[in-house]
């Protein structure tokens, strides 16, 4: 009786779960649409609805997600996207993240930082050569000075 009632279970979830599915592909590749054609905005919506009607969120939508909010400079909330992706444990999202936060840690004047994160970018993929131009680029003209609080205000204004 309990296996009659599981099988009744499982066919009655199946095709709902199946639609679920069907419908985060679809919201995947509208993103992906909206992305390639500029539309950062709609992408941005798309992408964030994702992450919140899913369980877990796929790290390559996070990996989007920051993109797109990095195209529309808000730094902050793509800076929290590449941080958890640090994280992740496929190598190539955490030398992408890692690069991308470079990229944001010059936008803050902060070349310290970013000479770190480019670092690490090159460690997780030595032919990652965004990371390595950056590196190189920042280490011949980093004053060797860590930014203070101050002055990292006023520059992100």
């Amino acid at each position: 009786m309990t296996y009659l009632f599981i099988l009744v279970w499982l066919w009655w979830e199946m095709p709902h779960s199946l639609n679920q599915i069907s419908r985060n592909n679809e919201a995947r590749q509208e993103a992906e649409v909206a992305y390639e054609a500029g539309d950062y905005v709609r992408a941005m919506h798309l992408y964030a609805n994702l992450s919140r009607i899913t369980t877990t969120i796929d790290p390559g939508v996070r990996l989007n997600l920051g993109h797109t909010y990095f195209q529309l400079k808000r730094y902050g909330k793509a800076r929290s996207q590449y941080e958890t992706l640090l994280r992740s444990d496929r190598s190539d999202l955490r030398t992408i993240a890692a690069t991308q936060l470079g990229v944001i840690a010059c936008f803050q004047q902060d070349s310290a930082s970013a000479l770190k994160l480019f670092e690490l970018a090159l460690l997780e993929n030595p032919d990652n050569e965004a990371a390595r131009y950056d590196f190189e680029l920042i280490k011949k003209r980093f004053s060797g000075q860590i930014p203070n609080q101050t002055s990292r205000k006023k520059s992100a204004e």
